[in-house]
């Protein structure tokens, strides 16, 4: 009787345990599932808020917004779209230098994007108010958008270093003859760059990017090479 009575004591103790265990994981579950709904609600609202500043063109509140969701909420639906709409706020802002940071940001954060054919255009149109300043590596990066696999790409570069009076367009875009839609400003652009007299290639090349995208003193360092 004695043994039989240790048995159920023993019994009666790890059941306590085991249910004391059962209950502590699921106020863990519960507690995890509050904090995500919490952080998905919060990471809702602030892009929603982001939003209403951006169709009220309040670009730079925008912009600040959109960039909070993407330090704050590393694991946001949002983050892709988010950084997307920093670059894009930004250049509406008229702050060129850190709009194209932004979307070089986007290309190399999230590789695989739905938004990169979007940001690239963006890029180049920003790229060439760039280059049009000091050059240098938005040059190059404008001539590597002239290798794309993408006509329209191609076309876009090409029209951009047309206007800046870059002659390594001209056969690329004369090459997209019949390709792409051409208008009449891309036919002036080939008979300018035709007749243009050649000079010494001032255009620099910068393949490499030091420094970082973050921060309010992100650069992008570029050596010189002549």
């Amino acid at each position: 009787a004695l043994y039989r009575r240790m048995l159920e004591i023993l019994r009666v103790n790890v059941m306590k345990k085991c249910n004391l265990i059962f209950i502590l994981f699921i106020l863990l579950q519960i507690t995890s599932t509050t904090h995500a709904i919490a952080q998905s609600n919060s990471d809702h609202r602030l892009y929603l808020d982001a939003k209403k500043k951006s169709f009220g063109q309040q670009w730079g509140g925008a912009a600040q917004l959109f960039q909070e969701l993407v330090d704050e909420f590393p694991e946001s639906e949002y983050q892709e779209e988010a950084q997307f709409w920093v670059g894009y706020c930004l250049e509406k802002d008229g702050d060129t230098a850190k709009a194209y940071i932004s979307f070089t940001q986007l290309q190399t954060e999230f590789p695989n994007s739905l938004w990169l054919d979007d940001a690239l255009q963006h890029k180049i149109a920003l790229a060439e108010k760039l280059a049009a300043q000091r050059g240098d590596q938005y040059y190059a990066f404008l001539r590597r958008q002239l290798l794309s696999k993408d006509k329209d790409i191609q076309f876009q570069s090409g029209i951009a270093l047309g206007r800046l009076g870059d002659k390594s367009a001209l056969e690329t875009l004369k090459s997209l003859r019949g390709h792409v839609n051409f208008d009449n400003e891309a036919e002036d652009l080939i008979t300018a760059l035709e007749q243009a007299k050649d000079v010494a290639d001032e255009a620099v090349y910068a393949e490499g990017i030091v420094g970082s995208f973050r921060g309010e003193d992100a650069q992008q360092q570029v050596f010189r090479i002549n």
